[in-house]
């Protein structure tokens, strides 16, 4: 016999976590009737979407349709590490739990990312507490705990993300504190230290703008010193944030085409396609008010669109299945999306191939039929 949940109140407010009401009354399952991603893309790539521990209708609909899971923002350092002291482990252990439970493959995202440090890292390379030597070393300890504890669970790991400089300037790496304290030597001693950790994982390293020259350059030479150094990386993640407006779609293939040919098998590991039109950069803190409100939903005209520019990407991907391991959406529907709040604050936004109420879009069976073409 199951027990009662028995709640007492002594003239005092109660807050209820959604975890307890979930708990208290579980959800009915959801049905889903249209093909399964995972299964009309099986012997193309792997089908992820990131997600911090679904819950509800996006938890059934995750695992419906993907194979594989990547934690948004429940492994990254500041979400771990709070304080120099203190480790939150409850965000990535549910979510690794959830996949475990659901038999998905899971991508640790990400064991090093500069732009995205806990602020008390920073407190401390600016008062000069944090040399390089320390910085280094407390870098090696993170990597070790956090692919440690995961080690028989993760087998992926997005080691360093974003490390490279935008643009044709002659600059490599993109200037954080951590980076110009560290220098190249981080992204060197990251993977290293991850491969310590755990000798059969594979490690990848993570950006956006590759499909652009200049970054992939730096991304070359970048992988040749890590070669020169002794150390193997097993694949480069694309992220993938593309615009309806310019898709790039040449300039993605060419960047897959030569990513591949240098050795490295390609992730397309964060993909979205913006509905409005936006800078090129990716600095997430730059939000944006008082801006275009945006559409509420997503006009006809702008469906047709978004469902011919996701056909013509997955037409491309399937071009070159040898080549690309996994694609994983950045998120499960448009209601969960990081691009509602980005750059402009409280727009929403229509990036991905389930709407709000976890539908699917004309993208979504455009993007079927795209799998069911003969393969070029």
């Amino acid at each position: 016999m199951k027990p009662s949940l028995k709640i007492i109140v002594i003239g005092l407010p109660i807050l209820f976590s959604m975890d307890l009401i979930l708990a208290a009354k579980p959800e009915a399952p959801v049905v889903h009737a249209e093909p399964a991603l995972k299964d009309v893309f099986k012997k193309h790539f792997l089908i992820g979407m990131s997600a911090d521990h679904p819950q509800q209708r996006r938890a059934s609909l995750l695992r419906h349709h993907a194979n594989a899971i990547t934690p948004e923002n429940g492994m990254k350092f500041y979400s771990l590490r709070p304080s120099p002291d203190v480790w939150n482990w409850e965000k990535a252990d549910r979510t690794v739990d959830f996949a475990t439970a659901n038999d998905l493959k899971i991508v640790g995202h990400t064991l090093v990312w500069c732009y995205r440090m806990s602020p008390w890292v920073n407190e401390r390379i600016a008062s000069g507490e944090l040399d390089k030597a320390a910085a280094l070393a407390l870098q090696d300890e993170h990597i070790r705990q956090v692919v440690g504890r995961y080690k028989d669970r993760v087998k992926t790991w997005d080691v360093v993300n974003e490390a490279l400089a935008d643009g044709p300037g002659p600059e490599f790496l993109r200037s954080d504190p951590w980076s110009d304290l560290c220098g190249v030597e981080y992204v060197v001693e990251a993977f290293q230290s991850a491969r310590r950790a755990d000798p059969e994982a594979k490690l990848l390293y993570n950006d956006y703008n590759l499909e652009f020259p200049d970054k992939r350059a730096r991304l070359l030479r970048l992988l040749a010193l890590l070669e020169e150094r002794g150390v193997r990386v097993d694949g480069v993640g694309i992220q993938g944030h593309m615009q309806l407006s310019r898709l790039r779609l040449a300039e993605l293939e060419a960047a897959i085409v030569e990513i591949h040919a240098a050795g490295y098998p390609v992730h397309l590991t964060e993909l979205d396609i913006d509905v409005y039109s936006r800078g090129e950069g990716a600095d997430v803190q730059r939000i944006e008010t008082g801006g275009d409100a945006g559409y509420a939903e997503l006009p006809e005209e702008l469906q047709t669109q978004l469902a011919a520019g996701y056909g013509a990407l997955f037409r491309l991907l399937v071009k070159h299945a040898d080549k690309v391991e996994r694609v994983t959406f950045w998120n499960v529907d448009d209601g969960s999306s990081w691009l509602n709040n980005w750059p402009v604050k409280g727009r929403e936004n229509h990036p991905l191939l389930f709407d709000r109420a976890q539908q699917p879009k004309p993208a979504f069976w455009e993007v079927i039929r795209v799998a069911k073409e003969p393969i070029p």
